[in-house]
């Protein structure tokens, strides 16, 4: 308990800055929640859409002229960019 008025201000003033913290991540918190899957959802369907062969990612090369995944490059960037994503 603050014996004199400085030391209460100074209690209040430590419980408003704590509040502020709390408030600040909880809004920080909710913008995470919020951001993941829209910004995730673009290379997740871009994957799905290679695992499917789905246009853009239909296969174009020969399948004798087969010499790794058609669409590897693209793959990797849709892998990095949701990895990012989730440690955002």
């Amino acid at each position: 308990m603050p014996n004199n008025v400085d030391d209460l201000c100074q209690t209040i003033l430590k419980v408003t800055r704590d509040l502020n913290l709390l408030y600040l991540l909880e809004k920080h918190l909710e913008f995470i929640e919020w951001f993941y899957p829209v910004a995730a959802e673009p290379f997740e369907t871009m994957k799905h859409k290679m695992v499917a062969e789905e246009e853009p990612f239909a296969p174009q090369n020969d399948p004798e002229d087969y010499d790794g995944p058609e669409y590897m490059g693209e793959w990797g960037m849709a892998e990095f960019w949701t990895s990012v994503e989730t440690r955002a």
